[in-house]
């Protein structure tokens, strides 16, 4: 009798921990992973240093990757976190005597996304750009912050793929240094919309 009292005096807290330990676990099974891959057009606005550039291009292609995790035991069922990566070309211009001025960006964001009924869905960031600065066909590197807003629509195609169709707001804060020349603005904001394909695990 005395050696079962010391038995669960000992063993219980150990029982117990094991039972709460392996609770989640559950639902870590019923996470889900969605991966989204996405192109489309970028419309940017004129920076303080684009606006010098009138016949510059300021459409340009844009692709991504995108992945959130839905955790309901974490979160509420709607709402799914995430990241998303992106090669964004902002504007190319072509000077007479053929030397290129054009700024690429390749932002990384962290990013919120709410799922509302119909496919329908919201979702706001923010993260870190790489540009990629290239001023008559000399290139260098620069830093940005950046601060992302999207809303999207998704339908389901099978159990597990679905296509998405998405608007995107993305403004960058960025200044840039020029030896002789000062300080100038880069910050501009970017309008893209894009059409892709979701993944779920």
């Amino acid at each position: 009798m005395i050696l079962n009292r010391i038995f669960i005096r000992i063993y219980q807290p150990v029982l117990m921990a094991a039972i709460i330990a392996t609770a989640p676990l559950a639902a870590i099974k019923d996470a889900k992973v969605e991966f989204q891959g996405w192109g489309g057009v970028n419309f940017a606005t004129k920076s303080t240093f684009a606006k010098e550039y009138t016949d510059a291009t300021f459409i340009q292609p844009r692709g991504g990757l995108t992945t959130y995790f839905s955790q309901p035991f974490l979160l509420p069922d709607a709402l799914d976190v995430g990241f998303s990566a992106a090669f964004q070309p902002i504007m190319s211009y072509t000077a007479g005597t053929g030397n290129v001025t054009s700024v690429t960006a390749f932002p990384v964001t962290l990013e919120a996304r709410y799922r509302f009924p119909y496919g329908i869905y919201a979702a706001a960031g923010a993260g870190y750009a790489y540009s990629r600065l290239k001023v008559n066909n000399e290139s260098t590197g620069t830093n940005a912050a950046v601060i992302t807003a999207k809303g999207g629509y998704q339908y389901d195609i099978w159990q597990n793929l679905s296509a998405i169709g998405q608007l995107e707001l993305q403004y960058f804060l960025q200044n840039l240094t020029f030896a002789g020349a000062g300080e100038k603005s880069n910050s501009q904001l970017n309008i893209g919309i894009s059409l892709g394909v979701a993944y779920k695990l």
